[in-house]
């Protein structure tokens, strides 16, 4: 086909690589997956699924004429998911020899080839001066901090053991069933990540707590646990905050809890209290 692109299946979402790094193509069509699904976004996140670092992530966004809108301004609040939105470039600005972000929900009917080969400069002319204004206004003067910027690393995530352990066990025997594939269930991680800080105790705890609850979401129990705090906050002011004011924490026995009351829901009945070693995934 000729033009600056071909249609391709979403259906090869399934293929990209969970074990390596993307390739620039494979991140364009990813990026392009969460462009047309409108996917809330942030660079940490693609970051962790790319295995790039924030760095890498950022200027390929800028190669791609990509930018990432924000609720609000990155100076006055840090950590937003945001929505990607296309740059128009200027001809003088355009490279043959780069990757071309595509504007596929512009694009009607890929059996028409002239329209689908003329699909960018339509979009272009179709941009006019008071939606470029409109986008310029609405768009935050400081681009978000990254950190790290020097190094080429992957981002932290968390340890082989916690994803083989506790969260492979959530994934087989949460509510609704198994997520529909690794890529949502890879979001679903890096969103455990960011709501626990990396803190692998409180991703835990949030997993059985959530189980405990009635198979509530961990970002209810996320939720839930701040208006408790909140709460307490309100309640009792100058009470110490390592008061066990909700029951103790104890992570030597939060695995043997939270795996016996999986098990027990996924047989249906009460595991042997005798029985010996790890569960099993």
């Amino acid at each position: 086909m000729k033009g600056f692109w071909v249609p391709i299946s979403k259906a090869l979402a399934s293929a990209l690589p969970h074990s390596r790094a993307f390739s620039r193509v494979e991140a364009a069509f990813s990026l392009q997956l969460d462009y047309d699904r409108n996917e809330s976004v942030t660079v940490a996140g693609m970051a962790a699924r790319w295995g790039w670092s924030r760095k890498k992530v950022a200027g390929f966004l800028s190669e791609l004429g990509i930018e990432i809108e924000y609720p609000e301004a990155t100076d006055r609040k840090q950590n937003q998911r945001g929505q990607i939105r296309i740059q128009i470039p200027s001809r003088s600005e355009i490279d043959e020899g780069q990757i071309k972000f595509i504007d596929n929900k512009d694009i009607t009917d890929y059996r028409d080839r002239s329209y689908n080969e003329q699909g960018q400069k339509r979009s272009r002319s179709e941009d006019t001066k008071e939606k470029r204004r409109t986008r310029r206004k609405n768009t935050p003067c400081n681009p978000p901090l990254f950190l790290n910027e020097d190094t080429q690393d992957p981002p932290p995530a968390f340890s082989p053991d916690f994803q083989a352990g506790p969260w492979a066990e959530w994934c087989r025997t949460k509510k609704g069933g198994p997520y529909r594939n690794k890529e949502a269930a890879q979001k679903q991680l890096e969103y455990l990540y960011e709501l626990s800080a990396g803190d692998e105790r409180k991703a835990m705890e949030a997993l059985k707590e959530a189980f405990r609850a009635g198979w509530q979401s961990f970002k209810w129990v996320f939720q839930n646990d701040q208006t408790r705090k909140d709460h307490d906050n309100k309640t009792y002011p100058g009470a110490p905050s390592g008061c066990p004011s909700h029951g103790a924490r104890n992570l030597d026995s939060l695995e043997n809890l939270y795996y016996g009351d999986l098990h027990q829901a996924a047989r249906g009945h009460v595991a042997d209290s005798s029985a010996d070693g790890p569960p099993h995934y």
